[in-house]
């Protein structure tokens, strides 16, 4: 099966700001803004107290879109402090 298109690029960031400043600075526009901590977001990365960061932008000949994102969780037992979520045909966590 050929992929016929990619809906978008998501990438987890440290910073924000300025991952957002840098791809304005390459052309990109920023499409939406958002921040969310919701029972849904909790059930979706499958940890409770998750808070997101979110910008999506879009390149300037609008073929590919990128989201940079930020997550946030309560401090576990086992110390783990940000999480990764990828959204495919699967959902995939990664903790770091």
């Amino acid at each position: 099966m050929k992929i016929q298109r990619i809906d978008h690029i998501g990438v987890v960031v440290n910073d924000l700001a300025k991952a957002k400043e840098f791809f304005v600075d390459f052309g990109f526009t920023v499409q939406v803004e958002a921040e969310e901590q919701s029972e849904l977001l909790d059930k979706v990365v499958g940890l409770k107290g998750a808070k997101s960061q979110i910008v999506f932008l879009q390149a300037p000949n609008g073929q590919i879109n990128w989201s940079c994102q930020n997550f946030f969780i309560q401090r576990t037992s086992r110390g783990c402090k940000r999480i990764l979520f990828i959204r495919t045909a699967c959902n995939i966590l990664l903790l770091s």
